[in-house]
C-alpha cells in the first residue's frame, strides 16, 4: 500500500512537472510556472495596461490601489500600493503568477511573497523599446503571442511614423520635463521620459544626469528651455494654474517668454504601457507647436 501511494505521489509530481514551463524573466530569474497561468496578481499600473492591452484582462485577479485603467480595473480588488503590497492579499487571491518590476517593487516583499510558494515574474520596462519587449513576453507567457505581436506592430508603427516626422523639424526644442514639484525633480538619462522627449524630436535639458535628479530653479534658467513641461495627478484647474504661474515671474526663460509651459496627464508618461505612445504623440503635438513660436 505504502508502495502505491509513493508511485502515485511520484506519478503526480511528474505529471505536475510536465504540465508547467520554464521560464526566464527580466530579472535573468529562471522560475516554473504553470502554461497560460490563469489567475494573475499584478503589482505594478503599468503591467495592468499591459495585460489589458493584449487581451488578457480576465486573467488579472487583483491590482494595486493606483491601477486606474482601463475602466474594468476599478471593480479588481486592490493588493495595496506599488511599493506597499500587501502579502496577506495577495495570498487570498491564490494566483497562479504575481508579476512585478524590476526597479520599482521593493525587493525584499517580492522576495516574501516568492518564499511563500507564489510564482514571480519579473519585468523591467525602461523605454520604449523594453515596453515592446515585455509586452510581447506577457504575451507569450499567457498564450496570447499572436495578439501580442499585433499590437505592438500596430504601437511601432506609431512610434516610427513620430519619429520619422520629428526629423524634419528645423530646430530640435530644450525641454525641461518637471515630474516632482517639492522637492523639483527632473527626468535624467535611462528614464522612459528622457526616451520619449528624443523620439518626439527634442532635447532633455537634464539628459545627462541621473535617472531622477532634484534640480533647482538655476539649473533650469542655464538650460533655458525653449519648453516647460509639467505632470501632474491632480487635474484640478486651481492646482494646473498654480503649477504654470510659479514660472511665470521667470521671463528670462525661453518657454516663459514665448508661452511654452504646458501641463500634462502623468499616466501617459510615467507608466511603461501601452499609454506611453498616447504621450509620445502628445509631445511631438507641442513640440511641433511650440517650434512655430519660436
Amino acid at each position: 500500500m505504502r508502495n502505491l501511494c509513493l508511485c502515485i505521489l511520484t506519478l503526480f509530481c511528474l505529471t505536475s512537472m510536465a504540465q508547467c514551463m520554464e521560464v526566464t524573466d527580466l530579472a535573468g530569474d529562471k522560475i516554473s510556472v504553470p502554461p497560460y497561468p490563469k489567475r494573475v496578481v499584478s503589482l505594478a499600473p503599468s503591467i495592468t495596461e499591459c495585460l489589458f492591452a493584449i487581451g488578457c484582462g480576465d486573467r488579472v485577479v487583483g491590482v494595486t490601489m493606483f491601477s486606474n485603467y482601463p475602466k474594468q480595473v476599478q471593480s479588481l480588488p486592490k493588493v495595496g500600493s506599488y511599493i506597499r503590497p500587501n502579502i496577506e492579499k495577495i495570498l487570498a487571491l491564490r494566483p497562479d503568477l504575481c508579476l512585478v518590476t524590476k526597479d520599482g517593487n521593493p525587493k525584499d516583499l517580492v522576495y516574501k511573497i516568492k518564499q511563500l510558494g507564489i510564482k514571480i515574474f519579473v519585468v523591467d520596462p525602461k523605454d520604449i523599446n523594453s515596453l515592446f519587449n515585455t509586452m510581447l513576453i506577457l504575451g507569450k507567457l499567457l498564450g496570447v503571442e499572436k495578439n501580442s505581436k499585433k499590437i505592438v506592430k500596430k504601437l511601432k508603427n506609431q512610434v516610427e511614423t513620430i519619429k520619422k516626422k520629428a526629423r524634419s523639424f528645423p530646430v530640435h526644442p530644450r525641454v525641461f520635463f518637471q515630474i516632482g514639484i517639492e522637492p523639483m525633480v527632473s527626468v535624467g538619462k535611462e528614464t522612459l521620459i528622457n526616451n520619449m522627449i528624443s523620439l518626439a524630436g527634442g532635447i532633455n535639458i537634464f539628459k545627462d544626469f541621473p535617472q531622477y535628479p532634484r534640480i533647482s530653479v538655476e539649473q533650469v534658467m542655464a538650460g533655458n528651455p525653449n519648453i516647460i513641461i509639467i505632470t501632474s495627478m491632480v487635474h484640478s484647474q486651481p492646482n494646473l494654474n498654480r503649477l504654470k504661474k510659479f514660472w511665470m515671474k521667470y521671463k528670462e526663460i525661453s518657454a516663459v517668454k514665448h508661452g511654452n509651459i504646458f501641463v500634462v496627464n502623468s499616466d501617459f508618461f510615467n507608466r511603461p504601457s501601452p499609454r506611453a505612445i498616447k504621450g509620445l504623440k502628445l509631445l511631438f503635438l507641442i513640440f511641433q507647436k511650440s517650434i512655430s513660436n519660436l
